[in-house]
């Protein structure tokens, strides 16, 4: 399969926009002070993972990017956007909480 980017900012077009500069920046901001209660790189590899999931056949999220098979038909970021709410983040963040509270 061959493969073209897509998008250079996976976060902001399956985050509606966000101004967040990469996944890493998204968990720690959406934790916000306990951010040191949480495994981080383990929420990001599995909220990006759950989000390919939920992508269509030939797109796919790696690091901080989007990309598509080249024979997929474009999708406006939109549908994307409303594929991705389908994840939970914060199921997915309460699975890596370190802190033991």
């Amino acid at each position: 399969m061959t493969y073209t980017t897509y998008s250079n900012r996976a976060v902001a077009d399956i985050l509606d926009g966000s101004t967040c500069l990469g996944w890493t920046d998204y968990v720690e901001g959406s934790l916000g002070d306990y951010v040191s209660d949480y495994d981080v790189a383990a929420i990001v590899d599995e909220y990006v993972d759950a989000i390919n999931d939920v992508l269509p056949e030939g797109f796919r999220v790696v690091g901080d990017a989007i990309h598509r098979e080249i024979n997929t038909d474009y999708i406006e970021p939109e549908s994307l956007r409303s594929l991705a709410e389908e994840v939970n983040f914060w199921e997915i963040a309460e699975k890596h909480e370190i802190s033991g509270k």
